[in-house]
């Protein structure tokens, strides 16, 4: 008994929240109704061929889509299986960016303070190098740390910004605006 209740409570609680979040309920058309006029949408038949265009307008038995060269399109309600939008989450590439611009800065400081300590660490044979005073053998060179931190920060940004503007690309998301019952 306990069960069926808690099942039942959970049954409710999901679709309480679908209905909160303006989910689709199949065969609302009122939905359609409600879209705003030249809205790119995707019309998915029921044949399986998809249609994509911008909204036109909506009777109670047609979708009208306005396509290329200012045709229209009239579609029956009863050939629709689906009505979607593509949704637009405003999203920039600018966080990934960032994240990868902060990312590349902190690892170019970390390579230049563990090559730095390097510096300083005396070898066998010799004494230790003064603090503030850096020992370099003849013929040996030196980076230069703004230089690697520089690099480390762009070359992170770039990155960021290749990760962050591939997952919008592959992750393309529709809502729903109709579902056939």
């Amino acid at each position: 008994m306990k069960g069926k209740v808690l099942l039942s409570l959970f049954a409710t609680t999901i679709s309480l929240v679908t209905l909160l979040q303006g989910g689709t309920i199949p065969g609302r058309w009122e939905k359609v109704e409600a879209l705003a006029v030249r809205q790119p949408i995707v019309v998915s038949l029921k044949s399986g061929e998809r249609i994509e265009g911008l909204f036109r307008g909506v009777t109670s038995e047609h979708i009208l889509l306005a396509m290329a060269a200012e045709n229209e399109l009239k579609i029956a309600r009863s050939n629709v299986q689906r009505i979607s939008r593509r949704e637009e989450d405003g999203d920039s590439n600018l966080n990934g960016t960032l994240l990868g611009l902060a990312a590349g800065l902190a690892l170019g400081g970390v390579a230049v303070g563990t090559e730095s300590h390097a510096s300083f660490v005396s070898t066998p044979g010799q004494q230790p190098a003064a603090v503030g005073h850096v020992h370099v053998e003849s013929g040996g060179t030196r980076s230069n740390p703004a230089l690697i931190v520089a690099g480390a920060g762009a070359l992170g940004a770039i990155i960021g910004l290749l990760i962050d503007s591939s997952e919008k690309d592959a992750e393309s998301r529709y809502q729903i605006i109709y579902e056939s019952p």
